[in-house]
């Protein structure tokens, strides 16, 4: 009886994780890695500047392990497409790269 449990919770989870086409589930790494649309990452940046330092810095991480190197600004990323757009820093602030922790930080301008 528990041997036959086992194998029914074990196949349920096995195909619950399966799909027939290969498209993307929502909420998983290839949905989530297209960028944001501009207006909807300014709104972000205005509501969260964490949340908007953590997408960036996800792109420049991508780049970088897709290009082997450390991008020398934001605007190479969104040349290259790994960002729609760059949004406004909160005043007196500038994104930066700080190529050490591949990281996007806000400095003082």
């Amino acid at each position: 009886m528990n041997r036959l449990v086992i194998g029914l919770f074990a196949g349920v989870i096995a195909l619950g994780g399966c799909s027939k086409n290969g498209a993307a589930r929502p909420g998983s790494h290839a949905e989530a890695s297209s960028p944001r649309p501009a207006d909807q990452l300014q709104k972000v940046a205005e509501s969260d500047p964490a949340a908007v330092l953590a997408e960036l810095t996800h792109a420049l991480r991508k780049f970088s392990v897709e290009n082997r190197r450390v991008p020398a600004s934001l605007d190479e990323l969104l040349r290259a497409g790994y960002l729609r757009a760059i949004p406004t820093p909160p005043p007196g602030k500038k994104f930066a790269i700080d190529p050490k922790r591949v990281e996007v930080v806000l400095a003082s301008e």
